[in-house]
């Protein structure tokens, strides 16, 4: 995620890390779990493929 979002989470079990050298570039990314899907999720997936395909 990037920093503004860290910034904002509420849950105390993640963690922001910076990479350095890319702090020009910010990219937003789905993190899910493995596994089982709900399809809620599934089609949110589904739908940022259609929407932004690379």
């Amino acid at each position: 995620m990037c920093r503004p979002v860290a910034q904002r989470q509420v849950r105390t079990d993640l963690r922001f890390v910076p990479v350095r050298g890319r702090e020009g570039a910010s990219r937003l990314g789905l993190v899910r779990r493995t596994g089982t899907v709900s399809p809620t999720v599934a089609a949110l997936v589904e739908l940022l493929r259609a929407t932004w395909p690379s």
